[in-house]
């Protein structure tokens, strides 16, 4: 609940500017030791994060909601609600097929890390053949790509950086 009240909030807030974005954590040591601090199995990401966000939909309709599931809520009732009805959309990051397959038939927008543009397009078309599928209108989909940027005069040195950077992250 505390995760819809604050996202209600920034979108009341940024008067429904916000765009909510969500990963499952990139299986590395550091993304292990985040899990494990906030006491919650690495291997149980996934579900937690799905029901929490489905929760959370059901809380942003401003209705009192009686949610039996890893959280439990009877008569909940969120307020402020968010700006928009439904709540801010949601984009999911991530370059595994199971994201695809979730923007599709889910949510509101995609945020890559890795793919190049050929990649990139080949999988949105993905997506998008999910989502029509699943019934919703691929159009009302966003598809983004995160970049990342090392500027230098020096075009070894910049590739030396990247490669360091993913390097640490992949």
């Amino acid at each position: 609940m505390i995760l819809a009240h604050v996202v209600a909030t920034l979108d009341q807030v940024s008067a429904g500017r916000l765009i909510l974005g969500v990963g499952i954590g990139l299986n590395v040591p550091s993304v292990h030791a985040e899990f494990q601090a906030a006491g919650v199995p690495f291997e149980r990401r996934v579900g937690r994060m799905l029901e929490g966000l489905r929760l959370c939909r059901a809380l942003w309709t401003g209705r009192s909601v009686n949610w039996d599931g890893r959280w439990q809520v009877e008569g909940g009732v969120l307020a402020p609600t968010p700006h928009r009805a439904g709540g801010p959309p949601i984009w999911v990051g991530g370059n595994l097929q199971s994201s695809r397959r979730q923007v599709g038939r889910s949510f509101d927008g995609w945020l890559p890390i890795t793919p190049n543009p050929e990649a990139w397009a080949e999988q949105w078309a993905e997506v998008a053949c999910i989502a029509r599928e699943a019934g919703r209108d691929p159009a009302n989909l966003t598809g983004s790509m995160y970049l990342t940027l090392s500027l230098d005069d020096n075009a070894d040195r910049a590739n030396e950086r990247m490669n360091k950077f993913f390097g640490t992250i992949l």
